[in-house]
């Protein structure tokens, strides 16, 4: 009988834990579209734990934001901004309001020339497509040593746009896919790295919001912990040129 209670007690300790007497939270992290997969990832394996913050059930989702986009709204600093991030590169994390001074890399993948059956192998003649998907294009161009005047950037197609019609373009391992056929080639040029940003208590991110990306950054695997250095200039002006979202440094002040 004494066995029982005791684990009857047991059990209610347990079931008590799981209590979340200040009810529900939810939080975004905003994915680059490259890393999309990466993002789900782990919140799939953090929402699996059933996580309470708090006294809170808490449960992450993800919202694919380009990198330029995503950077443009912290850089602003105020509420509404996702308070876990995973850009494309970490050129544009250093001078945000909150950003950690080093941060985790949850994924990498590779930066990729394609060249369809035919097609001019000349990294010049790539296509750097506009849009959301454009970071890691702008990244692999820098990789590859590609000029990049300003006429050109920000003058391609978009990304699914330069799929549908099958031109040469650098991009990512991830976006690009398989290739078309056998005969394609797709060389890598350079590596993108993922990192996990969650942002601390600021004018754009809240106390709980704060607490929740904290512990979904200590449930997350990593590879290894950087400290972000800034984009270079060149990286600057036509990542931003290809987003269409001039990004400047972090004072607003264009490098």
């Amino acid at each position: 009988m004494v066995g029982w209670f005791l684990l009857a007690g047991k059990q209610d300790d347990e079931e008590s834990a799981r209590t979340c007497i200040d009810g529900d939270q939810q939080f975004t992290v905003w994915a680059d579209p490259a890393a999309e997969d990466v993002a789900q990832t782990l919140t799939d394996a953090y929402n699996a734990e059933e996580p309470v913050v708090r006294d809170r059930c808490v449960t992450a989702v993800v919202e694919v934001t380009s990198t330029a986009e995503a950077t443009e709204a912290y850089r602003r600093a105020k509420p509404g901004v996702a308070p876990v991030w995973i850009p494309a590169g970490t050129g544009f994390i250093p001078g945000l309001s909150g950003a950690p001074d080093s941060v985790d890399i949850v994924g990498s993948d590779d930066l990729v020339h394609y060249i369809p059956e035919g097609g001019d192998p000349d990294p010049s003649t790539a296509v750097l497509p506009t849009g959301a998907e454009s970071m890691v294009s702008a990244l692999s161009a820098e990789a590859a040593g590609r000029e990049v005047d300003d006429a050109t950037a920000g003058a391609g197609p978009s990304f699914q746009t330069a799929r549908d019609q099958n031109l040469p373009v650098l991009t990512s391992a991830a976006l690009l896919g398989s290739s078309d056929t056998d005969t394609d080639d797709v060389r890598a040029v350079g590596e993108v790295t993922f990192p996990l940003v969650a942002f601390g208590s600021s004018p754009a991110v809240d106390e709980s919001s704060a607490r929740a990306a904290a512990d979904f950054a200590a449930r997350a695997d990593s590879t290894e912990t950087v400290s972000p250095e800034p984009a270079s200039p060149w990286l600057t002006r036509v990542a931003g040129a290809l987003a269409g979202t001039p990004l400047g440094s972090a004072d607003g002040e264009n490098s």
